[in-house]
């Protein structure tokens, strides 16, 4: 019996080697094959097809991009790699070196190919902001005389102050620096909120881009009017005063589409003050079936 005994121990010892045997040997074959597709010449990304732009060429992407090939993880495990590099890393670090690129497409082609696609932005306004010297009234609802009054004081005013000046597209992100210049044949937004606005930033919304364009347009095709520029006091805003070339300003509410207020305006200029335009201050156009005017004197 004792025999038996031993002999069962033996087996018994025997049979546990195994488990640990297989474990051992399923972690020689992960770490090798880790190993092999984290750091194999085979995955290392070998084609980059960078396709710029007339503004960001070629070569600055490519740039870049072997710039972000060449650092690690972690001090120890290179990104260039097909399993390892990021797209969406890639894409935000490309987003913030070209701001001038309205999309940016980032592809991997396995085993070891990339490809960066670039398109620009288009200029469609130039977006000024300035200091303002004095804030419009916060304690008074647009609408008011009061409200209407301080809106127009601070419009005659000629903003003090540095002015920064730059492009911005369709959707109203400001991609590029652009000369002060007004009454040119693009339009001109001047914001004196005092926000703080840098490249890349969205400025303005898209509808607030694409009414003033509208505005502009109507306004030269139905009543000749030559303007220097459109400002916007604050934002958010609904209000939007254009300075003319004539040195009188429009008020324009731009929850309603610019057409019926400006046929409202060229109604008024021909019925009303068809002489008298010299001596204009302003007209509002914001309420509804009505125009508001004032003569300087």
């Amino acid at each position: 019996m004792k025999a038996i005994s031993n002999y069962k121990k033996t087996r018994r010892r025997k049979r546990n080697w195994k488990p640990l045997f297989w474990i051992f040997l399923t972690l020689i074959l992960l770490v090798g094959a880790g190993y092999s597709i984290f750091f194999s010449p085979l995955f290392k990304i070998k084609n980059i097809n960078a396709q710029g732009t007339e503004k960001i060429p070629s070569g600055n992407i490519l740039s870049l991009v072997n710039q972000e090939l060449g650092s690690f993880y972690f001090r120890y495990i290179p990104k260039n790699n097909f399993y390892l590099i990021s797209e969406a890393s890639l894409l935000h670090i490309l987003k913030e070196k070209f701001p001038g690129a309205k999309t940016i497409e980032v592809s991997k082609k396995f085993p070891a190919s990339l490809a960066v696609i670039l398109s620009d932005r288009q200029k469609v306004m130039i977006y000024c902001k300035q200091i303002s010297p004095s804030k419009p009234a916060e304690d008074e609802p647009a609408g008011t005389a009061t409200g209407t009054k301080a809106i127009l004081e601070q419009a005659l005013q000629t903003p003090s102050g540095r002015s920064d000046c730059f492009f911005i597209d369709e959707e109203g992100v400001i991609f590029e620096e652009a000369p002060e210049i007004y009454g040119g044949t693009m339009v001109v937004l001047k914001d004196v909120s005092n926000r703080e606005i840098k490249i890349g930033d969205k400025a303005i919304d898209s509808g607030l881009v694409s009414f003033v364009i509208d505005a502009q347009k109507l306004l030269y095709e139905r009543v000749n009017i030559s303007l220097l520029y459109f400002q916007i006091n604050s934002f958010p805003t609904i209000d939007v005063i254009v300075q003319t070339a004539e040195e009188w300003q429009i008020i324009f509410d731009i929850t309603r589409q610019p057409e019926a207020q400006v046929i409202a305006l060229e109604k008024v200029l021909q019925e009303k003050i068809k002489e008298q335009r010299d001596n204009l201050e302003y007209i509002d156009l914001r309420v509804e079936n009505r125009v508001y005017y004032k003569m300087k004197n």
